[in-house]
């Protein structure tokens, strides 16, 4: 079942042409608005990682600027496994630019009523085309929400070598595609990983093996 968003508003177009994107987060269950392909892309990266526990779009904080409050809703809050509550401000860098973006980030961490581990301004600058694909291929084979395959091929995983491919996944489980897809989506689990991060995933990327190196 897939839970609604949690924004504290409900983002609208803000000019002719553009639109509203709800993603939804296969592995975290839950629906999330994205206002832009900028911001589409970046939440994408967070809901592809393993390390993200949870992710609060259109996040509601108020800050003082000349002794007055004024409110401001974070792009994405994303809390993270090591205990790190960092609050995302996604825009395109000209954007960014023209409106202060960087001066309001400070005013919020000096004044605001929420305060986060770290403050961070993120850019069309600051995500890679292979990030990308890779994060919406994990989210894609997430969303086929095929339990069976995943169950399947972590067991297989157990006697396999400590690194595997899609494709030897997919013939030696026998289930083809399903079997490949299974093991990209456990990208987003600690059971496996990249041998190269930031190679672009295919069916001959190698995956370390981590089920396979443990006990029993």
């Amino acid at each position: 079942m897939i839970e609604p968003s949690v924004a504290d508003r409900i983002p609208v177009p803000k000019r002719l042409g553009s639109k509203i994107m709800v993603l939804i987060d296969p592995f975290r269950r839950r629906e999330i608005y994205a206002e832009s392909d900028l911001e589409s892309k970046h939440v994408t990266s967070f809901i592809a990682r393993s390390d993200v526990i949870a992710i609060h779009e259109q996040f509601l904080v108020s800050y003082t600027r000349d002794g007055t409050t004024h409110i401001h809703y974070v792009d994405a809050v994303v809390d993270f496994a090591d205990g790190k509550r960092i609050a995302h401000f996604i825009k395109y860098a000209a954007e960014a630019h023209k409106v202060a973006l960087e001066d309001l980030v400070r005013m919020i961490a000096a004044t605001g009523d929420h305060k986060f581990d770290e403050y961070r301004v993120l850019t069309e600058f600051d995500i890679s085309p292979t990030t990308i694909a890779n994060a919406e291929l994990i989210v894609r084979c997430g969303r086929n929400f095929d339990i069976d395959a995943i169950d399947l091929v972590r067991n297989h995983l157990r006697s396999a070598p400590p690194v595997v491919t899609p494709r030897t996944i997919a013939s030696q489980t026998e289930l083809g595609s399903r079997g490949s897809d299974a093991l990209i989506a456990m990208l987003q689990s600690e059971d496996v990983s990249l041998v190269r991060p930031y190679s672009t995933i295919t069916p001959d990327t190698r995956f370390n093996n981590f089920i396979g190196r443990r006990p029993s």
